[in-house]
C-alpha cells in the first residue's frame, strides 16, 4: 500500500494554508495531490479544512492561473453561470464571440480574462478572482484589453446580437431613465457609451428616424 503524506515536524498546523491563495506554491500543490490519493476522507479534511472536492477544485484554480496566457478554453471554464451556461459548449461559444466582436483577443493574460468576464457580469469562481489580484464578485471593472477606447460602440452593437435581448434593453432603458446614464452604467457594469448605443433614442439630443428605437418608445 502507499505510503500516507507526512508533513515535515511542526507543520500540522500548515497543512490548511496549502489550500488558501497566500499559500499555495508547487510544493504545497504536490503535497496535497498525493494526500487526495493516499489519505481518507475524513483525515483528509480534518488536516486541511476542506473537503477532496473542495480542493481538486482549488487545485484547477491554481494550475490555470499559473498559466501564462489563457485563450478562449480556459476562460470559458473560469465562467460559472448556471442559469446563463448549463453547460461548458456555450460558456465557450460566448467566450469565442466575444472574439470575434473584437472584445478579446486570441491570445490574453488570466487577469485580462477574468477582468473580461467580471465586466460582462458573468459569475466567476472566487478563487480564480483572487489569483489574479481581484476582488471576487467585484462586477463592473473596466475591460482590461488593448483594443481602442473608441470601439466601443462597435463592441456593443456585436454584443447586442447575443447578450442584449429585448427585456435587457428595457430593464437598462427604466433604470437609465429612473437613475440616470452614470449609475447606469455602474449598475450594468458598461460604459456611457455603450449605453448610448444600446439605446440610440435615449439620447437627449432629437433622435433621427434611423435611430428610432421600439424600447425608448415604449418607456414614453
Amino acid at each position: 500500500m502507499g505510503k500516507k503524506v507526512k508533513p515535515p515536524q511542526g507543520d500540522g498546523d500548515n497543512l490548511a494554508q496549502f489550500l488558501t491563495v497566500s499559500g499555495v506554491h508547487f510544493v504545497a500543490a504536490a503535497i496535497v495531490r498525493e494526500a487526495l490519493e493516499t489519505e481518507p476522507d475524513p483525515a483528509f479534511e480534518s488536516a486541511f479544512s476542506k473537503t477532496k472536492t473542495e480542493a481538486r477544485e482549488f487545485l484547477e484554480c491554481y494550475e490555470l492561473c499559473s498559466l501564462p496566457y489563457w485563450g478562449a478554453a480556459e476562460l470559458a471554464g473560469a465562467i460559472v453561470d448556471p442559469l446563463t451556461f448549463p453547460d461548458p459548449a456555450r460558456a465557450l461559444r460566448a467566450v469565442e464571440l466575444a472574439q470575434k466582436a473584437g472584445e478579446l483577443p486570441e491570445v490574453f493574460t488570466p487577469k485580462a480574462g477574468v477582468e473580461w468576464a467580471m465586466s460582462r457580469q458573468f459569475a466567476v469562481r472566487s478563487d480564480l478572482a483572487e489569483f489574479v489580484g481581484l476582488t471576487p464578485g467585484h462586477y463592473g471593472k473596466p475591460l482590461a484589453m488593448d483594443a481602442p477606447t473608441e470601439a466601443t460602440p462597435a463592441i456593443a452593437n456585436a454584443g447586442t446580437a447575443k447578450k442584449w435581448t429585448p427585456e435587457r434593453l428595457r430593464e437598462l432603458a427604466s433604470y437609465r431613465q429612473k437613475h440616470g446614464i452614470q449609475e447606469a452604467a455602474k449598475r450594468f457594469g458598461i460604459s456611457k457609451a455603450r449605453i448610448r448605443a444600446l439605446l440610440p433614442g435615449e439620447k437627449k439630443t432629437p433622435a433621427k428616424a434611423a435611430g428610432y428605437s421600439v424600447f425608448s418608445h415604449r418607456m414614453k
